[in-house]
């Protein structure tokens, strides 16, 4: 397998506070991580290096070799965020579809990733009137409509029904099998 993610001596200062000390990590494709800690452990620090949203203080990030502060690579990237906001005025898959485009896919591919997230019945809907659930998994239809080669979740079941999750982590699952 090829490695994904390659991070080397990852530093990152607020200051005085050194929230990252040389952290070196390697996922593989296909491989799933998880980072546990503590508030303040740097969890969330590390996570917005690898998206690109954050310069480091020292070391580097690459994503599938590539520098994720580049829009190019950003663009490949999906993130479901603990919480995220959306244009008011789109519907479901104006947005999903308009993700495509944006990633060079064809708009097409909305139809199938919104079946997938079992949001096919909601693709008239504007996005305010959508519960936080289905929120989430709009955000996960938007993360593989681009068909990523890192999918980066940070706390993805938030709002989440009991009955949504084991479907939530099913898609996530047999996306890694491919």
């Amino acid at each position: 397998m090829t490695d994904i993610v390659t991070i080397r001596g990852l530093d990152h200062r607020y200051g005085t506070t050194h929230a990252l000390h040389g952290v070196d990590l390697t996922v593989a494709s296909g491989e799933c991580v998880a980072l546990l800690g503590p508030n303040g452990a740097g969890k969330t620090t590390l996570v917005s290096a690898l998206t690109g949203m954050l310069a480091p203080t020292a070391g580097g990030v690459q994503i599938d070799g590539a520098d994720p502060r580049r829009p190019a690579t950003r663009r490949r990237l999906g993130v479901v965020h603990q919480h995220a906001g959306f244009p008011r005025t789109l519907k479901v898959r104006e947005l999903v579809a308009g993700w495509a485009v944006r990633a060079g896919r064809p708009a097409s591919n909305a139809d199938a990733i919104l079946a997938e997230v079992g949001l096919r019945d909601l693709t008239k809907r504007r996005v305010t009137e959508l519960s936080g659930g289905q929120q989430q998994r709009l955000q996960l239809a938007m993360s593989l409509v681009v068909d990523p080669p890192l999918l980066v979740l940070d706390e993805p079941t938030v709002g989440l029904d009991t009955a949504a999750r084991p479907r939530f982590w099913a898609t996530l699952a047999a996306r890694r099998d491919r």
